[in-house]
């Protein structure tokens, strides 16, 4: 093609056809330029379609990440096969404290609800490797602006604040409920129950502390605080799965 255009060029040289030659001259940059927006055009095209196909990938796997976090925060919550779930250590928690408040004789059934409540706490544990993938590309892989803060929403603060909840919750244990454990109660390895129980040295002695009753209510309210926050968790896991397969459909 370059040859045909170079002897149409020296042609009208020879022919002394000055103004026919510029204006072929024009006409070939003309189909030059063409050329090259052409291929500017395609190229475009195929770096479009390249970061679409990518920012579906990344979404896709973040959907995969919120129905394992959903999971993972149901079982932590209301685990069926977790006597230590949330749900089992406020229960716990909350008929040992109208125990010590009444002045009921102790009976041992107590002691599987000191075990629950003391043996169930546990770090949050939630999957994030396909935001982590994002955040390495770039979170403005994602075109739609409110969906690009909705994903970030989610990463820093949905699910960050149960997980500085708990780990409220285990400093608390460590500085408060801790010592109690080690001073006032023997601890039994009850294989029918599947958990350690916890037996009082002295039950009488230890509901006249009347310190002890209070850090069970302070301890209490902190674990109300991580279902209430679990809670928020799992809406915010659906809540931004359904925005992500809305997008992806349209």
């Amino acid at each position: 093609m370059i040859k045909f255009f170079r002897q149409i060029r020296k042609s009208l040289l020879m022919e002394s056809k000055t103004s026919k030659y510029f204006k072929y001259a024009i006409g070939e940059i003309i189909l030059v330029v063409i050329g090259i927006l052409i291929a500017l055009q395609i190229n475009n095209w195929n770096e479009r379609k390249k970061l679409k196909t990518q920012e579906k990938e990344a979404l896709v796997e973040i959907i995969s990440d919120l129905n394992i976090n959903v999971v993972k925060f149901n079982q932590t919550l209301n685990g069926k096969n977790r006597l230590g779930n949330i749900n089992n250590a406020l229960h716990s928690l909350n008929v040992i404290i109208e125990h010590l408040k009444s002045k009921e004789v102790y009976h041992d059934s107590l002691d599987k609800h000191f075990g629950i409540m003391t043996f169930s706490v546990n770090n949050i544990n939630y999957k994030t490797s396909g935001y982590e993938s994002l955040s390495s590309i770039g979170l403005g892989l994602i075109k739609n602006t409110k969906l690009r803060s909705e994903i970030g929403e989610y990463y820093t603060s949905s699910i960050e604040i149960p997980k500085s909840v708990s780990i409220g919750l285990i400093e608390d244990f460590n500085n408060y409920m801790l010592d109690y454990i080690r001073k006032d109660f023997i601890t039994n390895d009850n294989r029918a129950l599947g958990i350690y129980t916890l037996h009082p040295r002295n039950y009488n002695l230890l509901r006249e502390k009347g310190d002890y009753l209070e850090s069970l209510k302070a301890y209490l309210s902190v674990y109300e605080t991580y279902k209430y926050e679990i809670k928020n968790a799992i809406e915010a896991s659906n809540t931004l799965k359904n925005s992500i397969e809305t997008y992806l459909k349209n």
